[in-house]
């Protein structure tokens, strides 16, 4: 069966736990039966090493609320950086013993960048040739080999990306068919996908692929999906502000599913009645003030693409 759930922004957060407890509890009123959550927002790593004191204040937090866990490494973590490149993996290795730790199954994971966004504006947009694309690709792939073997028990889910402009194509996870083939290429059991129904709205726009076909060419490898809205309209990467973006329809908006113009229905119907992983609405802190009628309208979204009761999904 699948686990519905929603996320805790890192933001909402912002390094403290004192918020936790209400908003699991107001997570658990709605009926959903897991929580995606930033490890980055618990200030649980500081460069690189793990905080295993607030490790421990979390785990004792969470064990009052029978949610399923899954949490997100950090946005600007990229295994491909030429820039420090043992931090990034020291900051893997720490969100994987977290999540080790405290029960979580599944990690999001940012798959490895030409550019990382952190270095829009900073660095020129590139991309290499391919041979030194296949070398940081093999690279990658024996790292996500390596830290699979050493956490068997958390599946490293590798998310499709959002594009932005100019500086897109900035990362190959742009592409389902190239996320897929490093998913295949590393070949561990626990390393798989996210798929991100937002960012996969964007790209297959922008660069021109249907959205569809890439969801059944990555099927069998999703074990995780991420499931928000947009009008699949990609921004400029100095774009932030949610209420300029909105107006015009730019940006990864992660807006409650019905408000943008995704098909739902087309993209995930012949993928949930099969899926077994979690499902995290995952949504803007803008969005929590009606977050119960936002998340009604996702439970009764999955329902109907299940054909079947609202309690086919519950634990």
């Amino acid at each position: 069966m699948l686990t519905l759930s929603t996320n805790i922004h890192d933001g909402r957060l912002d390094g403290s736990l004192a918020k936790l407890p209400g908003d699991l509890e107001r997570i658990r009123r709605m009926g959903l039966n897991g929580v995606e959550i930033g490890i980055h927002g618990l200030d649980a790593i500081r460069c690189g090493r793990l905080d295993e004191r607030r490790m421990r204040e979390f785990r004792a937090i969470a064990m009052d609320f029978p949610l399923r866990l899954s949490f997100h490494a950090p946005d600007s973590l990229d295994l491909m950086s030429d820039v420090e490149p043992q931090l990034h993996r020291a900051v893997l290795r720490s969100c994987l013993e977290f999540c080790a730790e405290v029960g979580a199954e599944v990690l999001v994971v940012h798959p490895g960048r030409w550019v990382n966004e952190a270095d829009f504006g900073v660095r020129k947009r590139w991309r290499p040739g391919p041979a030194e694309a296949e070398d940081r690709m093999e690279a990658e792939a024996e790292l996500l080999r390596e830290a699979a073997e050493a956490f068997p028990s958390v599946c490293m889910a590798l998310e499709n990306a959002r594009p932005y402009l100019p500086y897109s194509p900035y990362a190959y996870a742009e592409f389902p068919d190239q996320l897929a083939a490093q998913v295949a290429r590393v070949a561990r059991r626990n390393v798989r996908i996210c798929l991100d129904t937002g960012h996969l709205h964007m790209a297959s726009r922008l660069h021109g692929y249907d959205a569809v076909e890439a969801v059944r060419l990555m099927t069998n490898r999703i074990v995780h999906l991420h499931v928000h809205d947009n009008f699949g309209r990609t921004g400029n990467w100095t774009e932030k502000t949610q209420t300029q973006l909105v107006p015009f329809g730019r940006g990864d908006l992660h807006m409650p599913p019905g408000m943008g113009d995704i098909d739902f229905a087309a993209l995930l119907g012949d993928l949930l009645p099969d899926f077994s992983g979690i499902v995290v609405c995952e949504l803007r802190d803008r969005y929590l003030p009606d977050l119960e009628e936002h998340i009604a309208a996702f439970k009764a979204l999955v329902v109907d693409l299940l054909h079947e009761t609202p309690t086919a999904f519950v634990l």
